[in-house]
C-alpha cells in the first residue's frame, strides 16, 4: 500500500468558538489509516510524513506571542504497531515522559501535564497517547505563560487538547469511503 498524507478540508463547529473551521488530516499507515482534525488558522512548522514514524508540529495563533520568541504549538505524532524502530521510539517518548509527570485518564487517552521552562518563560506541557488499531499516537500541546495572555487562556487550551482528543480516529484496512466522515464532528453539527 503507498503511504501518503492525505489533506482533506472540512467545515465544522468545534466547542471553541474560536476554532470554526478545521482541517482534516489522515495518515495512511502500514495496516489502516489514523485521522484527526485541527484548526484551519493552525500554522504548519514542521511536517514528518515518511513512515513508520509520523509528525506533524502546528504553531496556535495567540496575539500575547507575537513579536516575542515565544508561541503555542501542538505537536501530533504516529508510530506504526507493526515497526520495531517505531515502537522503540515511541517507548522511549513515553517513558520519559511518564517519569516526569502523574497519569491521568481522559476517555481513551493517558494524559501526563507538566511545567517547563524554555529561555525566561515558563511554559504548560500537555501529553496525550493512545493506541488506535495499528498505531499508537502521541500528541503534546506547549504554551508560553505570558503576561499578555487573556486570563483564560489555559482553560482555552484545555478544551483545545481535549477537543483535538476526540477527533482522532484510527482503523486496519483501507481508508473509509466516506473519509470526511471519520472527521470529529460538534454535537452540535447535522
Amino acid at each position: 500500500m503507498t503511504r501518503a498524507l492525505l489533506i482533506v478540508v472540512l467545515s465544522a463547529v468545534l466547542p471553541l468558538c474560536a476554532l470554526a473551521d478545521l482541517t482534516g488530516f489522515g495518515v495512511i499507515t502500514t495496516k489502516g489509516w489514523v485521522s484527526y482534525a485541527i484548526s484551519s488558522d493552525w500554522k504548519v512548522a514542521s511536517m514528518q510524513t515518511k513512515p513508520p514514524t509520523t509528525a506533524a508540529v502546528f504553531q496556535i495563533p495567540n496575539p500575547a506571542d507575537e513579536g516575542t520568541g515565544d508561541f503555542t504549538n501542538i505537536a501530533i505524532m504516529t508510530f506504526e504497531s507493526d515497526s520495531q524502530q517505531a515502537m522503540a521510539s515511541f517507548n522511549n517518548v513515553v517513558g520519559k515522559i511518564q517519569s516526569q509527570s502523574e497519569r491521568t485518564k481522559y476517555k481513551e487517552w493517558d494524559l501526563y501535564a507538566q511545567q517547563n521552562k524554555q529561555g525566561q518563560t515558563d511554559y504548560a506541557l500537555r501529553y496525550a497517547v493512545r493506541r488506535v488499531p495499528g498505531a499508537s499516537v502521541l500528541i503534546r500541546l506547549s504554551w508560553p505563560h505570558l503576561k499578555q495572555n487573556t486570563r483564560d487562556y489555559d482553560s482555552q487550551m484545555e478544551a483545545l487538547f481535549r477537543s483535538l482528543l476526540d477527533s482522532v480516529k484510527g482503523g486496519i484496512g483501507p481508508k473509509p469511503k466516506n473519509w470526511g466522515d471519520q472527521f470529529y464532528r460538534s454535537p452540535s453539527a447535522p
